[in-house]
């Protein structure tokens, strides 16, 4: 990827196709959860890393769910 993780959020969120299947606020989830943990003044608490963490999870999901489709396309028309 050749990139840090805000960039790629960064880059998720300011796509003019959005990234199929990622809600704009999915990934604005993130880049809060990141930057509060990261560079934040305030407490960084259970709550919060529960949130981030099933933000994160989701996106996994859904990039997973993505590279699997890619896969079995580039499979297929390896075939033809």
């Amino acid at each position: 990827m050749g990139k840090n993780f805000r960039s790629y959020l960064l880059d998720l969120r300011n796509t003019s196709t959005h990234f199929k299947g990622v809600r704009m606020g999915l990934t604005n989830t993130l880049l809060d959860g990141y930057e509060t943990a990261r560079y934040g003044t305030a407490v960084f608490g259970l709550s919060e890393y529960l949130r981030y963490q099933e933000a994160l999870s989701e996106l996994a999901t859904v990039v997973k769910a993505r590279s699997g489709t890619s896969q079995r396309q580039h499979q297929s028309a390896a075939k033809t």
